[in-house]
Protein backbone atom coordinates (compact mmCIF):
# COMPACT_ATOMS: atom_id res chain seq x y z
CA UNK A 1 0.00 0.00 0.00
CA UNK A 2 1.04 3.51 -1.19
CA UNK A 3 1.14 6.34 1.64
CA UNK A 4 0.04 9.70 0.66
CA UNK A 5 2.13 12.40 2.40
CA UNK A 6 -0.80 14.92 4.01
CA UNK A 7 0.49 18.16 4.61
CA UNK A 8 -1.02 20.38 7.19
CA UNK A 9 -0.86 24.21 6.08
CA UNK A 10 -2.21 26.97 9.07
CA UNK A 11 -4.88 28.90 8.61
CA UNK A 12 -5.37 31.50 5.37
CA UNK A 13 -4.17 34.30 6.19
CA UNK A 14 -5.08 36.04 2.51
CA UNK A 15 -6.33 39.55 3.34
CA UNK A 16 -5.84 39.88 6.00
CA UNK A 17 -3.24 42.62 6.93
CA UNK A 18 -1.62 44.77 10.16
CA UNK A 19 -4.38 46.09 11.62
CA UNK A 20 -8.03 44.40 11.01
CA UNK A 21 -11.17 46.26 10.97
CA UNK A 22 -14.73 45.34 10.31
CA UNK A 23 -16.47 44.80 6.96
CA UNK A 24 -18.08 47.89 6.98
CA UNK A 25 -15.01 50.26 7.66
CA UNK A 26 -14.04 49.08 4.39
CA UNK A 27 -17.10 49.38 2.98
CA UNK A 28 -17.29 53.07 4.07
CA UNK A 29 -13.68 53.88 2.68
CA UNK A 30 -14.59 52.45 -0.55
CA UNK A 31 -18.00 54.82 -0.86
CA UNK A 32 -15.54 57.96 0.47
CA UNK A 33 -13.51 57.10 -2.18
CA UNK A 34 -16.10 56.87 -5.31
CA UNK A 35 -17.81 60.48 -3.85
CA UNK A 36 -14.19 61.95 -4.20
CA UNK A 37 -13.38 60.88 -7.61
CA UNK A 38 -17.41 61.53 -8.37
CA UNK A 39 -16.72 65.08 -6.97
CA UNK A 40 -13.06 65.40 -8.76
CA UNK A 41 -14.42 64.69 -11.72
CA UNK A 42 -17.48 67.01 -11.87
CA UNK A 43 -15.67 69.76 -10.93
CA UNK A 44 -13.08 68.72 -13.86
CA UNK A 45 -15.98 68.75 -16.08
CA UNK A 46 -17.35 72.15 -14.95
CA UNK A 47 -14.09 73.92 -15.08
CA UNK A 48 -13.88 72.60 -18.91
CA UNK A 49 -16.97 74.30 -19.87
CA UNK A 50 -16.97 76.97 -17.91
CA UNK A 51 -13.54 77.52 -19.91
CA UNK A 52 -14.99 76.75 -23.19
CA UNK A 53 -17.81 78.91 -22.66
CA UNK A 54 -15.20 81.96 -22.11
CA UNK A 55 -13.62 81.00 -25.15
CA UNK A 56 -16.26 82.93 -27.56
CA UNK A 57 -15.77 85.58 -29.75
CA UNK A 58 -12.95 86.96 -32.42
CA UNK A 59 -9.88 85.28 -32.54
CA UNK A 60 -8.20 88.88 -32.37
CA UNK A 61 -10.10 89.09 -28.79
CA UNK A 62 -8.71 85.80 -27.66
CA UNK A 63 -5.03 85.87 -28.48
CA UNK A 64 -2.73 83.90 -30.66
CA UNK A 65 -4.31 80.15 -30.94
CA UNK A 66 -0.99 78.62 -31.25
CA UNK A 67 2.11 78.84 -29.04
CA UNK A 68 4.96 80.70 -29.56
CA UNK A 69 6.28 83.86 -30.87
CA UNK A 70 3.93 85.54 -33.57
CA UNK A 71 4.18 85.00 -37.65
CA UNK A 72 6.99 86.56 -39.40
CA UNK A 73 4.87 86.26 -42.78
CA UNK A 74 3.08 89.71 -43.57
CA UNK A 75 -0.18 90.08 -43.08
CA UNK A 76 -2.54 89.56 -45.95
CA UNK A 77 -4.13 92.51 -47.77
CA UNK A 78 -7.39 92.48 -49.09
Amino acid sequence: MVQQTVYERPDSALGRGKYTTSPWVVGGLAALAVVFTVAFVVIFIRRRLRRAADDVGPISSRGSVRPGPPSSRPSPRS
